[in-house]
């Protein structure tokens, strides 16, 4: 979904605010049409409310390095131990088992991708 700039709300709300006076000073009193000043007067209000937000927005500069230095760190933890699998089981040529965590790994893996092992 596209997002409606501020200025597109102003200039809406002041056609419709602008042609319903028009009409109340054509047809005369009519409380309908003073709805759609009311209506109008909504949309320019929002207009100016959606182009003050967006320059606040734009004058706090966000580095990505900041919010990363306020993150707090995860604490590392070790796998569950479980039976180890010794790494003559092997399922075929290509699989090898983790001594470690028993995670399943391609032959070409040099370290585990759970626990961070050695494999060869």
């Amino acid at each position: 979904m596209a997002k409606i700039p501020g200025v597109a709300y102003i200039i809406v709300g002041i056609i419709i605010s602008v042609y319903s006076k028009l009409m109340v000073s054509k047809t005369g009193k009519d409380p309908f049409l003073d709805i759609f000043f009311y209506i109008g007067a909504f949309f320019v209000f929002v207009g100016v409310v959606k182009i003050i937000f967006a320059r606040s927005k734009k004058e706090k500069p966000i580095n990505k390095f900041d919010s990363l230095q306020s993150m707090p760190l995860k604490k590392q933890t070790t796998p569950k131990q479980t039976t180890p699998i010794k790494p003559t089981q092997q399922t075929s040529q290509n699989v090898l088992f983790c001594p470690r965590c028993g995670a399943k790994h391609y032959s070409t893996s040099n370290f585990c991708h759970l626990c961070g092992s050695r494999l060869r």
